[in-house]
């Protein structure tokens, strides 16, 4: 398998690319994944949590290990000069590439690992619809609130549907412009070519 394959993430995908992809988040450190909700982890490529130089690992196949080095040697990475919105929103909530440098490390706050499970948050999307929910005219700011949106993630088991609307939002402010959905067209300068704009 080539890493061309492994970061195909169209629909008419080859089964083995994501065969791959679970095989290299099963094989991860295990003093990461001390550290780290896998739960979290969807796509080793579109999040920071295992960046490396160089990467080995006994339990990972050769053939796989050399793809991750190839990708490593190149310093491959996902950056195109402007996304598109469905980009933008489709993703990784967690651990993501367009956190903006030195903010808050937040994905292990009470808060955080409710979206999580109860609130099920996995894509940019996802924090997008819980951060609506705290705007909403009919919410009341408080743990107590009884809008619909707040009845329902009190009858999944979230103690504090207010709180986690209100850290969905917070997800969304620590990111860079570039990547995130409420900014648009902020790369667009007269130095933006129309090779730019086509490789976008």
């Amino acid at each position: 398998m080539k890493l061309k394959r492994i970061l195909n993430y169209s629909e008419s995908r080859p089964m083995a690319s994501d065969t791959a992809i679970a095989i290299i988040i099963g094989s991860l450190p295990k003093p990461l994944i001390q550290d780290v909700d896998v739960n979290t982890i969807s796509n080793i490529f579109l999040q920071t949590v295992h960046q490396r130089q160089h990467y080995i690992s006994k339990t990972l196949p050769k053939s796989i290990q050399d793809i991750l080095n190839t990708g490593a040697k190149y310093n491959l990475m996902f950056d195109t000069p402007k996304l598109t919105q469905n980009h933008k929103l489709g993703l990784p909530a967690w651990y993501h590439i367009g956190k903006t440098p030195g903010t808050r490390n937040q994905v292990h706050n009470p808060k955080a690992k409710c979206l999580r499970l109860v609130h099920e948050v996995k894509t940019t999307a996802n924090l997008i619809a819980q951060e609506t929910f705290y705007e909403n005219p009919d919410h009341k700011e408080n743990n107590h609130c009884m809008c619909p949106p707040c009845e329902t993630y009190h009858n999944k088991g979230c103690p504090h549907p207010n709180s986690c609307f209100k850290e969905a939002g917070q997800q969304m402010q620590d990111l860079s412009p570039k990547f995130n959905p409420y900014e648009d067209d902020h790369l667009l300068t007269k130095q933006t070519t129309p090779q730019d704009k086509k490789a976008a």
